[in-house]
């Protein structure tokens, strides 16, 4: 599908642009991980103008952190893999496809090097003349993201009367890259809401809480996580938009 993003270098904020860049660097890894684009071509949306739609959204804690995590691409070598001859430093869950270090932690663009190489003992290379209090706050929201439980798989229902009526199979759980786009459009999703009114900072914060990540980009370390979230936001800007 076809994406046009127009761009006003005239009257864009450093804040906006950091989100935008993330947002580009976001889909263009979605967009490299292998999705190809179907031979039926549907007509382009609209062009969303960056510029009009980012102005609206209250600069919080998508900005503080920016969009930095990895967007792993499909099966990807030793996709969380941990030391065995070093015990876990956070609970081990389900991270579809994200490369984790010997310290549970997924590659992260504000601490890590970019070459996302790992140190002899497993960890990732950090960048150079890195302050220890934004280590500190960076490791920790990392480590609170991946710490999060892994969502229940659906069980059997106790009691279950018979349909009325004959049904449908329920459909086949998502698979990985379903994941990945679906957290990638919920990006234009998330500003296109903000700027039209249906959905605010607060309602986004608190969805995301409802499910302990601190915030959208951060999303992006458990794409296990992804369907809860897009659940919980969708059904604010459906009720704005009743």
């Amino acid at each position: 599908m076809a994406h046009l993003l127009t761009v006003d270098l005239d009257t864009i904020t450093p804040a906006q642009a950091e989100l935008l860049a993330g947002f580009i660097m976001t889909f263009a890894d979605g967009r490299a991980s292998g999705f190809t684009e179907p031979e039926s071509v549907p007509p382009a949306p609209p062009a969303i103008d960056p510029a009009a739609a980012f102005g609206a959204i209250p600069i919080g804690k998508i900005s503080d952190v920016a969009p930095s995590v990895e967007i792993p691409s499909p099966n990807p070598p030793n996709a969380g893999i941990v030391n065995s001859t070093h015990a876990p430093a956070i609970p081990s869950v389900s991270t579809v496809g994200v490369t984790l270090d010997k310290e549970g932690l997924p590659w992260d663009a504000r601490i890590h090097a970019s070459s996302k190489a790992q140190n002899a003992d497993g960890t990732w290379r950090l960048k150079r003349g890195l302050a220890k209090d934004h280590l500190d706050k960076v490791t920790a929201e990392l480590r609170q993201v991946m710490a999060i439980p892994a969502p229940p798989a659906p069980g059997p229902q106790l009691v279950s009367p018979p349909p009325a009526q004959p049904q449908a199979p329920p459909p086949p759980p998502a698979n990985e890259a379903e994941i990945r786009e679906s957290y990638i459009k919920l990006f234009t999703r998330v500003s296109s809401a903000m700027s039209e009114g249906k959905l605010s900072q607060a309602q986004l914060d608190k969805c995301l809480q409802g499910i302990g990540v601190p915030s959208l980009p951060l999303l992006g370390a458990r794409l296990d996580l992804v369907p809860q979230a897009c659940a919980l936001i969708d059904g604010v800007i459906a009720g704005a938009s009743a």
